[in-house]
């Protein structure tokens, strides 16, 4: 195995998407926007807000948005962990959206959603200058 890289949190990166399945294809559908930013003081660790921009015309669903965030935010955790060695660095990551869809929604395609998002987030920071 491969040493871990810790990459250097010290920028922001907004607006990280990820999406996962494919919308009326039965096996689920999801999809998840975030923002991953360094915490002002290392010692707080990881964070994960929801924060939820209103969209006017979407649809909405409380119970439900809470339920699609709790698996993004599980994948999130786990592929951090994998990709860390089991310890979470000291990154907030802040949820702005996620798709809330009464039939498409399931757990598996949001915990990957979370997942895709991290390896999106760390594409990013790798090829930084």
């Amino acid at each position: 195995m491969a040493p871990v890289r810790t990459p250097a949190w010290r920028t922001p990166v907004r607006d990280v998407q990820a999406t996962a399945g494919s919308q009326t294809n039965c096996s689920g559908f999801a999809r998840a926007v975030a923002d991953f930013e360094p915490q002002p003081d290392p010692s707080d660790g990881f964070a994960f807000v929801v924060a939820l921009e209103e969209r006017p015309g979407a649809f909405h669903d409380d119970e439900l948005a809470a339920w699609c965030c709790e698996h993004v935010e599980s994948g999130v955790r786990a592929e951090l962990a994998e990709h860390f060695g089991g310890m979470l660095p000291p990154v907030r990551v802040v949820l702005r959206r996620v798709l809330q869809h009464p039939v498409d929604s399931n757990e598996p395609r949001n915990r990957e959603a979370g997942r895709r998002l991290v390896l999106r987030a760390l594409e990013t920071l790798e090829s930084a200058p």
